[in-house]
């Protein structure tokens, strides 16, 4: 790349930079520094409430073989209602694909009931 396009470049994405009030911290291949370094922050990550694994499990324990035409139903346990649909929704996505399926909770909230509709992944 020509030295003088560079730069120009360079000098046009600062005075964008400094007219956003952004914090920036560039180095260019030749080592010329421009801005402050910045310390970036990071999130700490949520800890998981389940052990890896017993979540799906559990789902494909009572959805495993589901046939279009069936319905089964999954029982909460001590899962949250929410995560249980989640990860049953995500269990028939890979199975049958999207839009294969409907989720129903149950008025009591104890259970999840999942309809297979159709099948729109190949069998091997």
């Amino acid at each position: 790349m020509d030295k003088e396009f560079k730069t120009a470049v360079i000098k046009k994405a600062l005075s964008i930079l400094d007219a956003t009030n952004c914090k920036y911290h560039i180095v260019e291949d030749d080592g010329t520094e421009h801005g402050q370094p910045v310390e970036i922050k990071k999130k700490a990550r949520k800890e998981n409430k389940y052990a890896h694994g017993e979540l799906q499990g559990h789902v494909k324990t009572y959805l495993e073989g589901i046939n279009p035409g069936e319905m089964k139903s999954v029982p909460i346990d001590k899962f949250e209602i929410n995560t249980i649909q989640a990860s049953a929704c995500n269990y028939m996505r890979k199975i049958h694909g999207p839009s294969s399926f409907l989720t129903a909770r149950s008025d009591d909230k104890k259970q999840l009931n999942v309809l297979c509709l159709s099948t729109q992944k190949e069998t091997a």
